[in-house]
């Protein structure tokens, strides 16, 4: 088995247990607190490395279209931490992953559009499925 596969696995794990926490930590602290101090975190721990495996100077040297992504990567990655973090405050830990859990289906139509990967069969019933469960979570009380 690939090592993919089990860290993929793990983050699932990981993740899990992170919104179940949230959840908790959400009815005393702002989506926004919890962000800023996840983000600060993130920079005490992994700024250093990546400055050590020289990123900044990777950064620098990227072509412009290259750096033009990875603003917009950043933007999207903001805008959805941003969304999780609301969502599990509103409606809770568990629904909100279960409709976020969609986001392989938008995954594989990304990849589509703009790395042109094939659409295979799996694909597209998997991607329906999860919609269908989504779709069930969000509408049945």
């Amino acid at each position: 088995m690939q090592y993919g596969y089990i860290l993929a696995f793990a983050a699932a794990i990981l993740w899990g247990l992170s919104y179940a926490i949230n959840e908790r930590l959400l009815t005393n602290l702002s989506p926004w607190t919890l962000m800023a101090l996840g983000s600060l975190v993130s920079l005490v721990i992994f700024g250093p490395v990546a400055l050590w495996e020289g990123g900044a100077k990777a950064v620098t040297e990227l072509p412009s279209a290259m750096k033009k992504l990875l603003v917009l990567d950043l933007v999207v990655a903001l805008g959805a931490s941003t969304l999780i973090y609301w969502s599990i405050k509103y409606i809770g830990a568990s629904r909100a992953s279960l409709i976020e859990i969609s986001y392989p289906l938008f995954t594989a139509l990304a990849c589509w559009i703009w790395l042109k990967q094939e659409l295979s069969p799996k694909i597209l019933i998997g991607g329906f499925l999860i919609l269908a469960g989504s779709w069930v979570i969000t509408f049945s009380r």
